[in-house]
């Protein structure tokens, strides 16, 4: 690895680089979809020690919403975030949302999961629930850089 100035201590080595690919998929808080259908899922990432930058791609093109309810995320995150830490990361294009369209994402405690949650000019936020998934063809592109586990 990686040592600075005259650090000879291997505890101290930059050692820890990965790159890799994940895939992101629609998950929720209470149910499920009855069917959901993708036509893209594309995911990358990049770590060093234990700070991860992940972007990532969804589309879907076919949903039936089935019992889905509550909190809609993005599961498939190739590292937990670290507990008690709020991280979150930006939603760069959605398009084919109904009523909110997702313009963050957030880790809320140790997990390979975020929230889409939408703020507006005034900075009020909420959460994007199932629902706001329309049934034909929707886009997702994202990014975030968080604390790993």
């Amino acid at each position: 690895g990686i040592k600075f100035n005259n650090d000879s201590a291997a505890a101290n080595a930059l050692d820890d680089y990965e790159e890799g690919t994940w895939t992101p998929a629609y998950g929720v808080s209470t149910g499920s979809f009855s069917s959901i259908t993708y036509s893209l899922q594309s995911g990358y990432y990049t770590k060093v020690g234990n700070i991860v930058t992940a972007h990532g791609r969804l589309d879907s093109s076919a949903l039936t919403l089935g019992s889905a309810s509550n909190y809609l995320f993005i599961t498939g995150f190739p590292y937990a975030s670290l507990s008690g830490a709020y991280q979150t990361g930006d939603v760069s294009y959605s398009y084919g949302y109904t009523s909110q369209w997702p313009t963050n994402i957030a880790f809320q405690g140790s997990t390979s999961y975020v929230y889409l949650f939408a703020v507006d000019k005034a900075g009020n936020s909420s959460s994007i629930s199932p629902s706001n998934l329309t049934n034909s063809q929707t886009y997702l592109y994202f990014s975030i850089t968080y604390m790993a586990a």
